[in-house]
């Protein structure tokens, strides 16, 4: 249970965790599992110098409580580029390649998940939530073509089985860390979303709706975006409702993806809701220089672009994209990465 402290250890420590981890993957039980799984989603091997720069840079990625807000496709390199200190081991495989160890011990932990999910063992919802938000942030499973190997599509499956058993059991933040997953999942593989269980999940906002913080209210947003789930109004209107209370505490993230959603939704965001979100943008964009949270240029580019769509007040929409503008000019070092 205290494998979160190794966190912050270093990368000899780091592999002697693994090395150990993969002896022993047989013998965890799911509440281990899970987050042996978080572990490794959180400590992704470091690069060696001649790998490229961008498969490791997370510029903008925000991973408060374990949660990714959005998912960068140069992240699925950061696990095949070099990876010091990991030798290869001679063992068999399917196609008669060498595995590395990292590759080894997540084969381990795929395996043992799919025979606690089979034995009925995975009774926790937060055991499921977390294994499955750390499985789908590793890009475990991904072949080249962004599809997934049969093993994963198989736990996957047997995952979002128990996640449907175990649903009115999940805290806010477990409702927006599997709403993440699947969109996630139908965004890099195209998998097939069930929207009925994600629209179940997303109705949990009117059931706690003042257990629902700012950071579940983006991802949840977002999600049901990129899901394009047909919402009820009333659900929808709970959702506008919520995020106008919580605004006042987004993050510079949790604003543009807020935004991005809010654009990409068939029904337009009531005005409070874009009084609110301008409000919040604008206080974040006039914060003292390295003060606080910052706008990154992918950031301010995917916010110009939802103010463009959104049918917000003339004044304020212009006030607003002139402050990003202003923010983006001033970043010159992060210019020319194709964002714009």
């Amino acid at each position: 249970s205290g494998i979160h402290d190794v966190l912050m250890l270093e990368e000899e420590v780091m592999r002697s965790v693994k090395e150990r981890a993969l002896d022993t993957a047989h013998y965890f039980d799911p509440h281990a599992l899970s987050h042996c799984l978080w572990l490794l989603a959180q400590h992704r091997p470091r690069a060696t110098a001649s790998s490229s720069a961008h498969a490791i840079s997370h510029a903008g990625a925000d991973t408060r409580d374990g949660l990714d807000w959005e998912y960068d496709d140069d992240r699925a390199e950061a696990w095949e580029v070099g990876q010091e200190g990991w030798e290869e081991d001679e063992m068999n495989v399917d196609v008669g390649a060498k595995q590395t160890r990292e590759e080894a011990l997540k084969d381990a932990l795929v395996a043992q998940a799919a025979q606690l999910l089979k034995g009925n063992k995975f009774v926790s919802s937060h055991d499921v939530a977390m294994t499955l938000h750390a499985i789908v942030k590793m890009d475990l499973g991904f072949n080249d073509d962004h599809m997934l190997q049969p093993a994963e599509s198989v736990l996957l499956d047997l995952l979002y089985k128990r996640a449907t058993l175990v649903a009115s059991d999940f805290t806010p933040q477990e409702v927006s860390s599997v709403l993440w997953s699947q969109a996630t999942l139908y965004r890099r593989a195209r998998m097939v979303p069930m929207t009925s269980f994600s629209s179940f999940l997303v109705r949990q906002v009117l059931h706690e709706k003042e257990h629902f913080g700012a950071f579940e209210m983006a991802n949840i947003m977002w999600a049901a975006a990129r899901l394009d789930l047909d919402l009820e109004p009333e659900v929808l209107a709970a959702l506008h409702a919520r995020c106008v209370e919580v605004a006042g505490d987004m993050t510079s993230q949790g604003v543009t993806n807020l935004l991005w959603a809010l654009s990409q939704l068939s029904t337009p965001p009531p005005p409070l809701l874009c009084e609110a979100l301008t409000t919040r943008a604008l206080l974040l964009l006039r914060a003292p220089g390295g003060a606080g949270d910052v706008f990154s240029a992918r950031g301010v580019a995917r916010s110009l672009a939802a103010i463009g769509v959104l049918q917000m007040d003339a004044d304020g929409a212009r006030e607003l994209a002139a402050s990003f503008l202003r923010h983006y000019l001033g970043m010159s070092h992060e210019l020319g990465r194709g964002v714009g």
